[in-house]
């Protein structure tokens, strides 16, 4: 093999020039005459492109903006859907965060599966949508994907967008809970229901009220247990302010970034980007806010905030005067109000029929089923009527259990559409004319297929000008022809790719 002074073929590979067929032994006029010969008899051309006319590119480069990522994370993993062109079995799904890295495969999955909150990718029944879920990095505002076949030959894919929800789920099952540090009886209601839940494999959102009922530190929440609850699984936590106020607040940033950062100080909190953290899900003291309490919240980067009343299972609308999501209430609330400890809760269910009818309604129109609870207020033992109904709505593959502020920092980047998305291009030499990465016989052949036989187009216009005139003709077949078998000059090295 020839060295090349030109860098683009460095890495290039050229087939040696010896053992030259036959048909070259003549004159270049008359090769190029007896090659169009047996084309017109039905030589087919090597081509590194399919013949519906599919260009490879060299991966999916799905982007944010750096100010975005690093307001909100993204750490939690959202599901970006590709049509495949045409409907293919066996693909395979590669993912990196820069070209530094190598590729590595996700693991795939099926409809029958029970996963939530992991990166994954699951292909529909007829093989023609792939669901890539994967989340940001830590260090970059990029995601690289490859989708491939058995042979590791990329495919023809069009991006479909971001879905609805996790994974193209039917529907979504969220809880929330109030009150964790208001004294002891909260305290042991919350350990009880994070225990349930994590072991039916259900989110919780606990509102943790961070210093205290009105500033009573002797109520404040046991940060370890709080800590060992997230370690078990399952747990996300939410601020329910500092004090437990009504408003309008006596200090509003107090409230609002100042229980956020107690949060974060205390515990580690679930889908990080790196060392930082986030804390998406505000859920309102007695169900109350004002228009102060809202614009704390879009400043200090909450996306959603939970106040009482019963009924909704829709996504909140975006609101642009405050930067985040609007109010939002939930589906039933759990509890019973003659237990002696929320007398004021007069809208409690602890009917087990109650709640899971509720539930199959709201999973039936493809909701949002939002389950509350005051865990003080709960019966949570073995006879009590929480655990019946958390076992009638858990392990179903069909829907997504998400963490409340989890779910909203994923509609954060489905409505906002701050997600763009580019299929990167590959790069060719001048001269690998069917993008082989080879500069051979084969690109002289599909050369003249194109130029004389309306063949399949090359991967660009400028690979093919090997001569550097401008355009694609039978000269460049020529300069080809010379360059391979004569020692002739490279191909064009400025070429414009």
């Amino acid at each position: 093999i020839r060295p090349s002074t030109n860098k683009r073929y460095d890495a290039m590979t050229v087939k040696p020039k010896t053992s030259i067929p036959k048909l070259f032994g003549a004159s270049l006029s008359q090769s190029i005459a007896r090659l169009l010969l047996m084309m017109l008899i039905g030589l087919t051309p090597a081509a590194g492109e399919s013949s519906t006319g599919f260009i490879p590119y060299d991966y999916i480069r799905l982007s944010v903006g750096t100010t975005t990522h690093n307001d909100y994370g993204l750490a939690y993993p959202v599901t970006y859907a590709f049509h495949i062109l045409p409907a293919s079995p066996d693909l395979k799904v590669y993912r990196r965060y820069s070209a530094t890295e190598d590729w590595l495969r996700i693991t795939e999955k099926t409809a029958g599966d029970s996963f939530n909150g992991i990166e994954a990718v699951r292909f529909s029944a007829g093989n023609d949508t792939a669901f890539v879920t994967v989340a940001f990095g830590d260090t970059s505002d990029e995601i690289h994907l490859r989708i491939t076949d058995l042979s590791d030959e990329i495919i023809d894919v069009d991006y479909l967008g971001i879905t609805d929800y996790y994974d193209n789920r039917d529907a979504v099952v969220v809880v929330t809970g109030d009150d964790w540090g208001c004294g002891e009886e909260h305290e042991i209601g919350f350990q009880a229901a994070c225990d349930l839940f994590a072991e039916a494999r259900i989110w919780f959102t606990a509102g943790i009220v961070t210093q205290g009922f009105d500033g009573d530190s002797t109520l404040a929440p046991d940060w370890d247990a709080v800590q060992a609850k997230i370690e078990q699984g399952y747990v996300e936590p939410a601020s329910h302010s500092r004090t437990h106020p009504f408003p309008p607040y006596f200090d509003y940033d107090s409230e609002t970034e100042g229980s956020r950062d107690d949060i974060i100080n205390n515990v580690d909190v679930p889908y990080a980007k790196g060392d930082q953290e986030y804390i998406y899900a505000w859920l309102e003291p007695y169900g109350l806010s004002d228009y102060n309490v809202l614009s704390a919240l879009g400043d200090h980067g909450y996306l959603v905030s939970r106040m009482y009343g019963e009924e909704d299972y829709t996504f909140a609308d975006w609101d642009n005067i405050w930067g985040l999501f609007d109010r939002v209430g939930y589906s039933i609330e759990m509890g019973d109000n003659n237990s002696g400890i929320c007398d004021w809760c007069g809208l409690c269910v602890p009917t087990v029929w109650t709640l899971n009818n509720k539930f199959d309604g709201v999973i039936a129109v493809g909701g949002i089923y939002h389950l509350m609870v005051h865990p003080q207020c709960v019966d949570w033992s073995e006879n009590g009527y929480a655990r019946p109904h958390i076992n009638y709505i858990k392990n179903r593959p069909n829907l997504w259990y998400v963490g409340f502020g989890h779910l909203y920092l994923y509609r954060f980047m489905q409505e906002r559409h701050i997600v763009s998305f580019e299929k990167v291009p590959h790069i060719y030499a001048c001269g690998d004319v069917n993008g082989s990465d080879e500069i051979d016989i084969d690109d002289v052949v599909y050369l003249l297929n194109y130029v004389f036989l309306d063949g399949p187009p090359p991967p660009s216009d400028e690979v093919c000008d090997a001569n550097c005139s401008g355009n694609c003709d039978i000269d460049d077949v020529v300069y080809l022809l010379n360059y391979i078998f004569a020692d002739g000059p490279a191909p064009c090295e400025d070429c414009p790719l």
